[in-house]
């Protein structure tokens, strides 16, 4: 007869999303992560540095210490736990150049990646590369190992520069030699931009190829792949490209239409697995709300009425929590970037609030000239409340409590069934060949791991509806000992078994 287990409830019983501020620190219990995992979420203008390194934070970032003893800034940094993340991290203060206000792009008759401008670069007649080898090396000795976790923002806008340039190898020789030198055997974490890395699309590359890709050698991923195709690993990261030395990527979660962002939870697996394959780590940096054009009426409450405001439509929450416990998993952890935060006021930008609804308590149409909380965008100001901050935390905690104690333990797919035993899918355990199949027959997977007399264990279907299902799973170990379960909607399920 098969053992019932409890999942863990997603949301925490003293949750008030009422409040519209975020609230995760006041809520949740303190955890502390396994070495190696990242964790590091929006800070905002009322919870401290302190209390979200207490929280469980990894580390937090190099604006979050601004104004901060040197002390204590020391204290951080030594520790491991200070970030110098993309925001101000640029071009010009990765390569330590002038910013000239404005520039071209040279060479002319050059299109990218082999072009640069020269609002940042010096150039003169004839030259083909922005930086020399030599240069490249000076440059990479400049740049600060005072921060164990290095994310910069070099891809966009003026400041764009390709990662294939000579220069740029020779830039992080130096920068990894002094970095080796500064953290010794303790990690660190480098990566050349906030969506770049070793990633891979299971729909893209086919059920074939997506099997056969994690059996290859990293060494020839760039040359096998086929000419003009999307979603394959490859780029300057692997073995022999300019990159190689970076060991830092990123899982940009950084999205447009909404309609298939689950597909991107089992990318995510694969692409944990590409980069370990790799010897890499993988980290979601993930924005809160999807690139779309503003045009989502957001409610805000005040005492004298409320507020119906445009913004960008918020990434749904089972996907934010599924993603946060994946992210953990099977991969590094996760990086938030622009979450809701708590502060002490709703007070919001004019400017920024263009066609907005304003109505009193008695639901009376008002002028926006008679809002009484405008505030001078100097000095920060409210956003709408999404959510997104208190979910992504509810499910960290989750997955300290019921897969961190089983770090260092073996993992294993399991033999599953949604109708109570009468018919299975059988588990693989072959790289990851079940997650391929999963993505591509748009079903579950059950996963667990195993240290000790402890077993985590997960299920997820990215592509589950609302109907519940019973689950039934196997111990990978003994066949003849099941779990059992209801499971619905495309959230994940965890929870932590004694065996």
């Amino acid at each position: 007869m098969a053992t019932t287990i409890n999942w863990l409830e997603p949301i925490a019983d003293n949750y008030d999303p009422s409040t519209q501020q975020a609230q995760w620190i006041d809520i949740l219990p303190s955890i502390a992560m396994p070495e190696g995992k990242l964790y590091h979420m929006t800070k905002g203008s009322v919870y401290t540095t302190q209390q979200m390194l207490a929280a469980g934070c990894s580390h937090v970032n190099k604006f979050d210490l601004f104004g901060m003893q040197q002390s204590y800034i020391d204290s951080v940094s030594n520790a491991g736990r200070a970030y110098n993340d993309p925001m101000g991290n640029l071009t010009p203060q990765q390569f330590n150049l002038p910013d000239r206000g404005s520039g071209t792009w040279v060479p002319a008759g050059q299109g990218w990646p082999n072009i640069f401008n020269t609002r940042f670069f010096d150039y003169q007649p004839g030259q083909t590369e922005p930086l020399t080898v030599e240069q490249g090396t000076q440059k990479g000795n400049l740049q600060s190992t005072a921060y164990n976790m290095v994310i910069w923002e070099n891809s966009e806008q003026d400041h764009a520069i390709s990662s294939h340039w000579p220069f740029v190898r020779a830039y992080f020789n130096a920068f990894i030699d002094n970095m080796q030198s500064r953290w010794g055997s303790k990690p660190f974490f480098v990566a050349w931009n906030y969506f770049s890395g070793i990633g891979g699309s299971i729909r893209d590359m086919g059920r074939t190829n997506a099997k056969l890709w994690l059996r290859k050698n990293p060494n020839t991923w760039n040359a096998d792949k086929p000419l003009g195709a999307l979603g394959y690993p490859s780029g300057d990261m692997l073995p022999g490209g300019t990159l190689e030395r970076t060991n830092l990527s990123c899982f940009g979660v950084y999205l447009g239409q909404p309609e298939t962002i689950f597909r991107k939870l089992y990318d995510l697996v694969y692409s944990a697995a590409l980069n370990k394959k790799c010897g890499k780590h993988l980290v979601a940096f993930v924005q809160g709300f999807h690139e779309w054009r503003p045009n989502n009426f957001y409610k805000i409450l005040y005492p004298e009425g409320t507020l119906y405001r445009k913004e960008k439509l918020p990434i749904n929450i089972n996907f934010v929590y599924s993603l946060t416990a994946l992210s953990f998993i099977f991969g590094s952890g996760l990086i938030a970037y622009g979450f809701d935060t708590k502060r002490n006021d709703k007070k919001v930008v004019r400017k920024y609030s263009e066609g907005a609804l304003w109505f009193n308590t008695a639901g009376e149409s008002q002028s926006l000239d008679s809002f009484p909380h405008w505030t001078p965008e100097e000095g920060g100001y409210y956003t709408q409340y999404t959510g997104i901050a208190d979910i992504t935390a509810m499910a960290a905690v989750h997955y300290a409590q019921t897969w961190a104690p089983t770090e260092g333990g073996t993992s294993y797919f399991c033999d599953f069934s949604l109708d109570g035993g009468t018919t299975w899918t059988s588990a693989q355990n072959a790289e990851m060949d079940d997650v391929v199949d999963a993505q591509l027959d748009e079903r579950g997977i059950c996963y667990v791991r195993i240290l000790g007399n402890k077993m985590s264990v997960l299920y997820i279907n990215p592509f589950g509806d609302n109907s519940p299902k019973t689950l039934v799973f196997r111990h990978p170990g003994n066949p003849t000992i099941t779990y059992t379960q209801e499971v619905s909607t495309s959230i994940a399920h965890l929870c932590l078994l004694t065996i």
